[in-house]
């Protein structure tokens, strides 16, 4: 009688835990989370473009993440296809509860905050390469020591 009391405790905590609404991730994008397109990385950002589905989703600027904003109508107009991102999705960066989004559906705008709130397509956000192409302080550091390494052997072997 108590396993069957401890699986229904198991499967209520789970599906309660299921129903929470999470916070966006914040770290950084890693790249298979967007595409680069020319001279802009672009992330799914959202299944929908509204600042707040029915209650259960918050959605958040694209300046959540540094160097994310909305394209230009310049840039929209030369954006990817749906079929580019080949299954790569960002909606965990810049949704509290969606992590998914639409492929399906192949609805997409050239998003502004002025619409927030009346529209139901999904949104993409961009970044301009030289933001994502900054090298990490440890990859830095790393090319350093090997310098000074590189010039102690060669005075070493000078002596």
């Amino acid at each position: 009688m108590t396993i069957k009391k401890c699986l229904l405790s198991a499967a209520i905590a789970l599906g309660v835990s299921s129903m929470a609404i999470a916070n966006p991730v914040l770290t950084d994008l890693t790249p298979n989370d967007y595409i680069t397109v020319g001279a802009l990385d672009w992330a799914w950002a959202a299944p929908i473009t509204s600042e707040v589905w029915f209650g259960t989703n918050t959605l958040y600027q694209a300046s959540l993440h540094e160097g994310w904003r909305e394209a230009t109508d310049t840039e929209w107009a030369a954006k990817p296809s749906f079929t580019d991102f080949g299954g790569k999705c960002a909606a965990q960066y810049w949704n509290s509860s969606f992590t998914h989004c639409d492929f399906g559906d192949g609805l997409s705008q050239h998003w502004l905050p002025s619409s927030a709130g009346a529209n139901s397509l999904d949104l993409w956000y961009v970044r301009s390469l030289a933001v994502s192409q900054v090298p990490e302080p440890g990859t830095l550091a790393l090319l350093g020591m090997a310098l000074a390494a590189a010039a102690v052997a060669r005075r070493k072997k000078q002596r």
